[in-house]
């Protein structure tokens, strides 16, 4: 019977590709003749996922740095491989969930931080009866459901030992110790300029700050690796493991981004107050050191004397002119956020319980702009958001949207906080100290980017979201751990 079904496959793929080329030829087409390449790869992979689910997962991860833009249609695009990889695992978790409802993880019904993650996910769909472009908030929330089910839910199944957890680092670490390669090698080019490092990421990252996030989000990843302790029993790993910091600090330096060397400072200082179990302090003292910031800004409008010189604002070429316009509010990217943040500060009040909709912030903010703080890229020619994901989730989904936000991550680092306490195992310890740096990271970088729809940052924050709920059930699971050489 095998025989036969392998038979009769080869002899449909052969007819089907025939065809394909007489239409290829009848049309003037030749794309048609990657019609049946990609039926078979989708053969390929839909068995894979049956099969092997956890390699193709595997390989999702693995391609997260490395996917790229497909524009499909003019107002259609996707990160490719990752998100149709994604869609593919969505899919078969489904399709195993509605054939046996026991292989679901019922321990998700009961996690306080998964519960949170549902209402935010039930409050986007709610959303879209909101929304000024209901299509376009339909777009967002089937997005959000291509990350979330997988990264979070489908890998509850699939990663069942720690030792599939170091395989999700470290394949994320391999491709994205790739990317900084070709980019440093490509800079040399350049002298390794501050102008040159833009022209170093295509096809992978749109710009340096993408980049510079994914990278450091990385970073806290080797902890887990120990890459200056040699084990017992095992080939010396430690070249390796050294020049994977090595790479990884050179291309975090050299991709020139104030953000992400501000939230490695902040992760680095945050480490610390981990291991003393003080991050209810620093959760608090944040949200009240933003508060006072905010009223001290709208104090009288104070934040009117923090509109930009038109003529003086502009981007520099130079690292050190770059760093000088920061300090002295008069590079160009700092003047655009604060004429953005000051718009959609004003949209709040227009729609402050429910907001404009999801992915609906291009179409209005420009009704709302201040002339004084008017750059000379106002235009915004690529569409680009408020530069802030928490001003833009109150300005999308309104003040219910922004707390269930708030929430997540609150919730997320509490539990993190809790399971390096608890956890049994000093690998498990690490791992929820490396998730917390991650997650503090993903805040801090977010204060100044729209980074978590993004599909490698946002990629990374559900993964981490996912591990925390699958660390929190497995804490007092058995793990053996090699004894390092002393």
């Amino acid at each position: 019977m095998i025989k036969i079904n392998y038979n009769i496959a080869v002899v449909f793929y052969i007819c089907f590709f025939v065809i394909c080329s007489v239409a290829s030829v009848f049309f003037y087409q030749p794309y048609i003749l990657i019609v049946p390449f990609l039926l078979l790869l989708a053969q390929v992979l839909i068995e894979f996922a049956i099969k092997k689910p956890f390699y193709l997962f595997l390989f999702t991860i693995f391609c997260l740095p490395l996917s790229v833009e497909w524009q499909v249609t003019p107002s259609l695009s996707l990160d490719f491989p990752t998100e149709p990889l994604l869609m593919l695992i969505l899919y078969t978790c489904i399709a195993k969930w509605l054939y046996n409802y026991k292989s679901f993880p019922a321990y998700l019904l009961s996690n306080k931080l998964f519960f949170i993650l549902i209402l935010h996910v039930l409050w986007l769909m709610i959303n879209i009866g909101y929304s000024s472009h209901p299509i376009l908030s339909l777009k967002f929330f089937i997005a959000k459901l291509w990350y979330v089910i997988p990264l979070v839910m489908a890998l509850q199944n699939l990663v069942i030992s720690f030792k599939q957890v170091k395989q999700i680092f470290f394949v994320l670490l391999t491709s994205m110790i790739f990317v900084v390669l070709q980019s440093l090698l490509r800079h040399a080019s350049f002298l390794f300029s501050f102008e040159g490092i833009k022209y170093t990421l295509y096809p992978f990252f749109r710009n340096h700050v993408n980049y510079s996030a994914t990278l450091v989000l990385l970073l806290p990843y080797l902890i887990i690796f120990k890459p200056f302790v040699t084990y017992k029993n095992e080939k010396p790993k430690i070249t390796f493991q050294v020049l994977f910091v090595i790479l990884l600090v050179t291309g975090l330096f050299f991709a020139f981004s104030r953000g992400a060397w501000l939230a490695f400072i902040l992760a680095f200082l945050a480490s610390y107050i981990f291991r003393i179990y003080k991050i209810k302090l620093l959760i608090f003292s944040s949200i009240c050191i933003l508060a006072i910031g905010l009223m001290v800004i709208f104090h009288k409008n104070a934040f009117l004397k923090l509109a930009p010189d038109y003529n003086t604002t502009i981007y520099h070429q130079r690292l050190s002119d770059h760093l000088q316009a920061t300090v002295t509010l008069k590079d160009v990217s700092n003047a655009e956020r604060i004429y953005r943040w000051v718009a959609g500060l004003q949209m709040t009040s227009e729609h402050p319980l429910v907001g404009f909709g999801t992915n609906t912030f291009y179409y209005h903010y420009k009704n709302y702009t201040i002339k004084s703080f008017e750059t000379w890229v106002s235009s915004n020619k690529d569409h680009s958001t408020v530069h802030n994901y928490f001003l833009l989730t109150f300005i999308e989904q309104g003040v219910i949207g922004l707390f269930l936000l708030l929430s997540i991550f609150i919730f997320a680092l509490l539990k993190a906080q809790y399971l390096y306490k608890e956890c049994i195992h000093k690998t498990h310890k690490q791992l929820a100290i490396v998730l917390g740096l991650m997650l503090i990271m993903i805040i801090v970088l977010n204060f100044l980017s729209d980074l978590i729809e993004t599909d490698k940052v946002g990629g990374l924050f559900w993964l981490c979201i996912g591990l925390l709920i699958w660390l929190d059930k497995n804490r007092n699971s058995a793990i053996i751990e090699p004894k390092p050489i002393v």
